[in-house]
């Protein structure tokens, strides 16, 4: 009988999830799958579709094990990934002015970055942050179930135009009122929506 003898906390699992999506390639399971729990499953499900393109490390010169990962852009939305590998709290930072961020794991929209954003980092945990630059009238903003998202948009007008790139994929969309034929649409916040 296979025993599995995690030792890592929920916050690390997600740390570590992070990074392998943020690795770009080919995942590779070592998890007996029929011994996860279905919250278990659901985080392994936040990395497809797979990142095909590998993150550059941005803070390779000033420590030993990379923690600022940019996935770069898909679409019009770039992923960065802030991982404090370190037992200390730490304070990380990405240089995004005048993009929405929107943080995948809390699920929080953060508003319009004015200079530099930068967040307290736990030891162990990560932030997987969403920029999009801000300015168009709607715009997805973040995704709510893949970590580096990959869905396609488009303005046309006063309309977006948005391909997911999953089923089920959940979008969150920043504008003051939509409509969204063959999508459900669900008010989260003022100027907030969700397209499933």
């Amino acid at each position: 009988e296979c025993q599995r003898n995690c030792k890592r906390n929920d916050e690390e699992i997600k740390s570590f999830i992070s990074a392998t999506a943020a690795s770009g390639g080919i995942l590779m399971f070592s998890d007996k799958l029929r011994l996860l729990d279905d919250e278990q499953r659901k985080l392994l499900s936040y990395m497809f579709p797979i990142n095909k393109q590998a993150a550059t490390p941005l803070d390779f010169t000033t420590s030993y094990i990379p923690g600022i990962l940019d996935c770069g852009v898909k679409d019009k939305t770039r992923t960065v990934v802030l991982i404090n590998w370190h037992d200390e709290e730490k304070v990380m930072g990405y240089d995004a002015d005048g993009c929405h961020a929107y943080e995948f794991w809390s699920g929080k929209y953060l508003g319009v970055v004015n200079g530099r954003y930068e967040s307290k980092i736990a030891p162990h945990c990560c932030e997987v942050l969403h920029f999009t630059e801000a300015g168009a009238p709607i715009t997805v903003v973040g995704s709510e179930n893949t970590l580096v998202p990959s869905a396609l948009q488009s303005l046309e007008g006063d309309s977006l135009r948005v391909t997911f790139a999953k089923k089920g994929e959940r979008l969150v969309v920043r504008a003051d009122s939509i409509t969204a034929p063959g999508c459900d649409v669900e008010s989260i916040a003022e100027g907030l929506f969700r397209l499933t």
